[in-house]
């Protein structure tokens, strides 16, 4: 997948979307898009994150929990043991209810958690916020 571009400025964040199902990447690129203010790339499992973050330098990634061949578990757990991407900040996303996020968050170092379907404002205002904090530890 080629890179969205939408604005050259170089305050522009860079954020990657992670998940399996290409219907919930592009739902997603157009949430974003509508702001006109981002860098996007795509990743369909946790093996192409992985090897679309030794190039693209994301500030945010937006991760889907249950994907084959590397889920989001592993995925979380490897960017947090990287030091190169330790204030990337990640949300994780499922449409399996229940303790997910809670485990996702506090087992595995996600920032933020939603469930899927999740709505414009709260997915536009978790991506802002998590955009202007600084990463704790």
């Amino acid at each position: 997948m080629t890179k969205d571009i939408i604005s050259s400025d170089k305050s522009t964040k860079k954020i990657l979307i992670v998940d399996d199902d290409e219907g919930t990447r592009y739902m997603i690129r157009r949430l974003l898009t509508i702001e006109r203010n981002y860098i996007i790339e795509e990743a369909v499992n946790g093996n192409d994150a992985q090897e679309k973050l030794k190039k693209f330098k994301a500030d945010l990634i937006v991760l889907d929990v249950m994907m084959p061949e590397k889920d989001g578990y592993k995925t979380c757990r490897e960017i947090r043991d990287d030091l190169k991407m330790n204030n990337v900040k990640i949300i994780g996303i499922s449409g399996c209810p229940g303790e997910i996020g809670k485990i996702f968050i506090e087992e595995y170092g996600a920032d933020r958690f939603l469930e899927k379907p999740f709505t414009l404002i709260e997915f536009k205002e978790t991506i802002s916020k998590l955009l202007k904090e600084k990463r704790h530890e």
